[in-house]
């Protein structure tokens, strides 16, 4: 898939990026899918961070979470992708678990730099 996506760009031919955009397309409309194999990448590719995560209580599904706001989502985008009302008490557990201050902190700012710090 990611020789499709380059062959498109060196060539400026977008059919060699079809398959690309389907297969994106069908990866992000499931979002639990989603969630638990972003979630999965940082276990592997960062696992200080997520066993710093687990440590402090935070469930399965809010680290699935807080790694929307690792791959650099906004909060507004977390809301929109997820699509739950429940999405402001999430992040408030979270906050309260990470023991992050309300109106002080940006949570994704927050995420992004323990992640490179752990």
């Amino acid at each position: 898939m990611l020789n499709g996506l380059l062959a498109s760009r060196i060539t400026d031919n977008d059919s060699y990026a079809e398959p690309y955009g389907t297969w994106k397309d069908q990866i992000i409309q499931d979002k639990d899918e989603f969630m638990n194999t972003t979630r999965l990448a940082f276990k592997a590719s960062h696992p200080k961070f997520i066993e710093y995560l687990e440590q402090h209580g935070l469930s399965e599904s809010e680290i699935n979470y807080v790694c929307l706001y690792a791959i650099g989502l906004r909060g507004k985008e977390v809301g929109e992708y997820m699509q739950l009302k429940r999405h402001y008490h999430i992040s408030s557990d979270v906050r309260k678990k990470l023991d992050i201050d309300e109106h002080q902190t940006n949570i994704g700012i927050y995420i992004r730099k323990l992640m490179k710090q752990l």
